[in-house]
Protein backbone atom coordinates (compact mmCIF):
# COMPACT_ATOMS: atom_id res chain seq x y z
CA UNK A 1 0.00 0.00 0.00
CA UNK A 2 1.19 3.22 -0.78
CA UNK A 3 2.32 4.86 2.13
CA UNK A 4 2.76 8.48 0.66
CA UNK A 5 -1.01 8.17 -0.60
CA UNK A 6 -2.45 7.09 2.51
CA UNK A 7 -1.02 10.50 4.70
CA UNK A 8 -3.92 12.66 5.06
CA UNK A 9 -3.19 16.36 3.82
CA UNK A 10 -3.71 18.88 6.52
CA UNK A 11 -5.16 22.33 5.26
CA UNK A 12 -4.14 25.37 7.01
CA UNK A 13 -6.59 28.23 8.86
CA UNK A 14 -6.89 30.61 6.27
CA UNK A 15 -6.78 28.23 2.74
CA UNK A 16 -9.60 27.33 1.42
CA UNK A 17 -9.74 24.26 -1.10
CA UNK A 18 -12.60 22.52 -3.01
CA UNK A 19 -13.57 19.75 -5.49
CA UNK A 20 -15.33 21.18 -8.84
CA UNK A 21 -16.02 19.09 -12.06
CA UNK A 22 -12.17 17.01 -12.03
CA UNK A 23 -10.09 19.85 -10.36
CA UNK A 24 -8.48 20.55 -7.16
CA UNK A 25 -8.87 24.54 -6.13
CA UNK A 26 -6.72 25.54 -3.01
CA UNK A 27 -6.84 29.07 -2.54
CA UNK A 28 -4.91 31.15 0.35
CA UNK A 29 -2.47 33.80 1.47
CA UNK A 30 -0.61 33.59 -1.60
CA UNK A 31 -2.27 32.63 -4.34
CA UNK A 32 -4.46 30.53 -5.99
CA UNK A 33 -3.23 27.15 -7.64
CA UNK A 34 -5.69 24.27 -9.61
CA UNK A 35 -4.98 20.77 -10.36
CA UNK A 36 -6.43 17.93 -12.40
CA UNK A 37 -7.55 15.29 -10.75
CA UNK A 38 -7.17 11.51 -11.70
CA UNK A 39 -10.53 10.27 -12.13
CA UNK A 40 -9.95 6.73 -10.70
CA UNK A 41 -8.93 8.63 -6.99
CA UNK A 42 -11.76 9.90 -5.25
CA UNK A 43 -10.83 12.88 -2.97
CA UNK A 44 -12.27 13.98 -0.18
CA UNK A 45 -12.45 16.63 2.17
CA UNK A 46 -13.44 16.67 5.31
CA UNK A 47 -12.56 18.87 8.82
CA UNK A 48 -9.77 20.48 8.04
CA UNK A 49 -7.81 17.49 5.59
CA UNK A 50 -7.62 16.05 2.07
CA UNK A 51 -7.85 12.24 2.12
CA UNK A 52 -7.23 10.50 -1.49
CA UNK A 53 -8.31 6.96 -1.55
CA UNK A 54 -8.06 4.11 -4.31
CA UNK A 55 -10.27 1.49 -5.62
CA UNK A 56 -7.19 -1.24 -6.89
CA UNK A 57 -4.22 -2.21 -5.75
CA UNK A 58 -2.09 -2.70 -8.42
CA UNK A 59 1.59 -1.32 -9.15
CA UNK A 60 0.53 1.34 -11.56
CA UNK A 61 -2.67 2.82 -8.98
CA UNK A 62 -0.37 2.37 -5.94
CA UNK A 63 2.22 4.99 -7.96
CA UNK A 64 -0.62 6.74 -9.25
CA UNK A 65 -2.19 7.34 -5.66
CA UNK A 66 1.12 8.19 -4.14
CA UNK A 67 1.61 10.70 -6.88
CA UNK A 68 -2.14 12.32 -6.51
CA UNK A 69 -1.93 12.90 -3.23
CA UNK A 70 1.83 14.77 -3.43
CA UNK A 71 0.73 17.38 -6.12
CA UNK A 72 -2.29 18.41 -3.64
CA UNK A 73 -0.55 18.60 -0.67
CA UNK A 74 2.54 20.69 -2.87
CA UNK A 75 -0.82 22.78 -4.00
CA UNK A 76 -1.88 23.23 -0.83
CA UNK A 77 1.43 24.03 0.34
CA UNK A 78 2.44 26.47 -2.44
CA UNK A 79 -0.79 29.09 -1.78
CA UNK A 80 0.27 28.60 2.09
CA UNK A 81 4.06 29.27 1.78
CA UNK A 82 4.63 30.01 -1.68
CA UNK A 83 7.78 29.77 -3.88
CA UNK A 84 11.36 29.89 -2.86
CA UNK A 85 14.29 28.63 -4.32
CA UNK A 86 17.94 28.83 -2.29
CA UNK A 87 21.02 28.66 -4.27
Amino acid sequence: MSRVGRKPIEVPQGVKVEVREGVFHAEGPKGKVSQRLLLEFPVAIADGTVTVSRAGDSAPERAKHGLQRALLANAVRGVTEGFSKSL
